[in-house]
Parts: C-alpha cells; sequence; structure tokens
C-alpha cells in the first residue's frame, strides 16, 4: 500500500469515528490542530488548556445530535516526506435534538504530519460556500473596492 492510500484510509476512518459518535476516535486526528471550520469564522488555534478539554467539545457537539452521517464525495491525498495533504468533499446529513435535519457539501482541506505509523492533523479548512452549476463561487455578496 502506499503513503498516498494509507493516508486515505486514516481519512476514512476519522470519518467512520464521526459517523458512529466514536469521540475519542473523532478527537485523535485532529487534537491541538490549527484552523477554522464552516460552523464558526473564528480560527481554532489549537490550544488544549487542560486534559481531554478536545474530546469534551467533540462530545457536547455529538451529544446535541440526533443522528449524524458523514460520506466523502471526494478524496485526494498525496504525501511527500512525513507531510500528508488530504482535499475533497464530503456531505454531512445531521439532526441536531429538537430541530429539523440538515445536509451540508463540505470542502476540506487537511495538513497532516507523520510521527512514526501514526498521522495528525496540523491544519484544516473546511468551507460550504454556495457555487453555481459550473462549480465556481456564487456572487451572494459585493462590497466597494
Amino acid at each position: 500500500m502506499s503513503l498516498d492510500e494509507e493516508l486515505a484510509n486514516v481519512i476514512k476512518e476519522w470519518g467512520k469515528a464521526w459517523e458512529s459518535m466514536d469521540v475519542d476516535g473523532a478527537a485523535r486526528l485532529d487534537e491541538g490542530a490549527v484552523g477554522y471550520g464552516f460552523r464558526t469564522k473564528k480560527w481554532r488555534d489549537g490550544t488544549i488548556s487542560k486534559a481531554n478539554e478536545h474530546q469534551q467539545g467533540i462530545k457536547r457537539f455529538l451529544d446535541g445530535m440526533e443522528k449524524w452521517h458523514t460520506e466523502f464525495i471526494e478524496l485526494h491525498t498525496r504525501v511527500d516526506g512525513d507531510i500528508g495533504l488530504a482535499w475533497g468533499t464530503h456531505i454531512e446529513e445531521y439532526i441536531p435534538k429538537g430541530k429539523p435535519a440538515e445536509v451540508a457539501r463540505v470542502r476540506f482541506t487537511f495538513t497532516l504530519k507523520r510521527t512514526g505509523k501514526n498521522w495528525r492533523i496540523i491544519l484544516y479548512h473546511r468551507d460550504i460556500q454556495p457555487f453555481d452549476d459550473s462549480g465556481l463561487y456564487m456572487t451572494k455578496f459585493t462590497r466597494a473596492l
């Protein structure tokens, strides 16, 4: 198995951990990572101030869900030495407790580092910016330059 395939399998297993609401499995790959995602504009600086804070945050998030489903639509990987890149799109289908079901098509990029046989995300980005039928960003917001 190539390192690109190994990394793709690691990302798929991480998705399965979220799917099964396995808090430790979901936290394992990105604890301490820097980045931002589509649920907030605020950067997450990766600082963990107390033991298990990352897992506790994921548990609170998943405890607020009746259902969580993740499916990778595209997953690309590239490994160069001990640095790995993963990018693509996935669908999140979920039902927040007491709220209607939601679906998000998420574009993501991850930069990972390999230490021994273990990978961890060091930088990530996710967005759900709407796209038109040709795959271009929709001009939703304008401002004078």
